[in-house]
């Protein structure tokens, strides 16, 4: 049966302006699309974004130069193909589910094989960009939501986030530089994460230029964003980000949001379970899930999240102990400056600077040992290739360490001295 395509531009002012790093919002600007077949009717919205160079007028004409197409019955693969990921590709992809889902009488949950009912998730409500004095008055308004995303840039984080953590103590917190940290904000953000009790950090570095983040231990799991648009965008993305924001403007549609998902897989997955044969649990535990009864969930689920947690980081160990030796972070003091900070003593006169240089030569030392060490067999070579990259990790660590007394102590201004 034929279709009909229908493409418009509307404009929704929104009842306050939204600012970010980037700059303010006072209008969201939308492109909807209505793919018609006989009576049913499918709908899709998407908004073009100019950080990507997108507009209304653009997308819009991005979707009528494949007007025959979709009005010829492609299907949501087939637009794959002829549209690049965004927004014009998400408000077809959207209305083209919207439609099959209706001709089908099915809802997505039973399209994609989710589970039903669904349970509820909290929504991470937005504390945006303004000075800390206005950002702690908008963030008293939240104080009792669950979760809040506050946007900051590079002018006084570090002010920004204590005035929302005073006004809001509860809720857990995303912390949202968009694109406008350097690698020295993300480095005093390990030292206040227990005092800011931030839960996630994401896109702190501008897309393309976060390579510092390659073998980049944070102790804030930290998500990209504008670095991740679709699957293919994880070949290459540095091992420091834990997180994967997926948004279908980005992907092009949620066709290809689901497929970013699945190739974004998590290692670590935990079932709870109301019922089920031994047999069936031997099966899940043997397939690599952790599985667990719903009673113990019930009553100790703090334990369970952090058995989780220490899951997860075991399985994030194994991949950086087998990893590829390409995969490894370069040096970030060469073996000049590391002698220069041992020789210096600072105000508080201790002895950790000297400490932590020296112990970043003598691993750097046994990484390059390991490395060069002669191995018998396959097994040989497996092991110093571990021990190698295991070296290379404990140099991060102490690295980073070694970087915050350098800024503490301002080692630099007294090697120059």
């Amino acid at each position: 049966m034929p279709r009909s395509l229908t493409v418009t531009g509307e404009t929704f002012p929104l009842a306050t302006p939204f600012r970010i790093s980037r700059g303010v919002k006072t209008a969201a600007d939308v492109v909807t699309v209505t793919i018609a077949q006989g009576e049913i009717e499918g709908r899709g919205e998407s908004v073009p974004y100019p950080r990507y160079g997108e507009s209304v007028a653009d997308s819009t004409a991005e979707i009528e130069a494949v007007r025959t197409a979709i009005e010829g019955g492609v299907n949501r693969r087939g637009l794959l193909e002829i549209l690049p990921a965004g927004a014009a590709r998400n408000a077809v992809d959207c209305a083209l589910w919207d439609l099959e889902l209706r001709l089908e009488g099915r809802d997505f949950a039973a399209a994609a094989g989710i589970a039903t009912p669904l349970q509820p998730i909290a929504t991470a409500m937005t504390v945006g960009l303004d000075t800390p004095d206005k950002m702690g008055l908008a963030a008293a308004a939240l104080a009792d939501v669950p979760l809040i995303k506050v946007k900051v840039d590079a002018s006084d984080p570090v002010a920004q986030l204590r005035a929302v953590r005073a006004a809001a103590p509860t809720p857990r917190m995303i912390v949202d530089p968009n694109e406008s940290w350097s690698i020295a904000h993300v480095e005093v953000m390990q030292g206040l994460a227990r005092e800011l009790r931030i839960d996630l950090l994401e896109q702190p570095l501008p897309a393309g230029e976060d390579d510092t983040l390659r073998g980049y231990a944070s102790v804030i799991l930290i998500a990209a964003d504008e670095s991740v648009h679709v699957a293919a965008d994880l070949d290459n993305l540095p091992d420091g980000y834990g997180v994967v924001n997926i948004k279908l403007d980005k992907a092009g549609g949620l066709t290809a949001a689901l497929a970013l998902a699945e190739a974004a897989h998590a290692k670590a997955i935990s079932v709870i379970f109301t019922s089920g044969t031994p047999r069936a649990i031997e099966r899940a535990s043997l397939g690599g899930l952790r599985v667990v009864p719903q009673s113990d969930a019930e009553v100790r689920p703090e334990s369970l999240i952090a058995e989780l947690v220490d899951w997860a980081t075991a399985l994030r160990q194994a991949d950086i102990l087998n990893a590829d030796t390409r995969s490894r972070a370069a040096r970030r003091f060469d073996d000049k400056a590391l002698a220069a900070f041992a020789g210096l003593t600072s105000t508080i006169q201790c002895e950790c600077p000297r400490h932590l240089a020296e112990l970043v030569i003598q691993l750097s030392a046994f990484q390059r040992y390991s490395d060069a060490c002669l191995s018998r067999s396959p097994r040989d070579a497996l092991l110093h290739r571990r021990l190698g990259n295991v070296a290379n990790r404990a140099v991060q660590l102490l690295e980073t360490a070694l970087a915050e007394v350098v800024r503490h102590e301002d080692l630099l201004n007294s090697a120059k001295r």
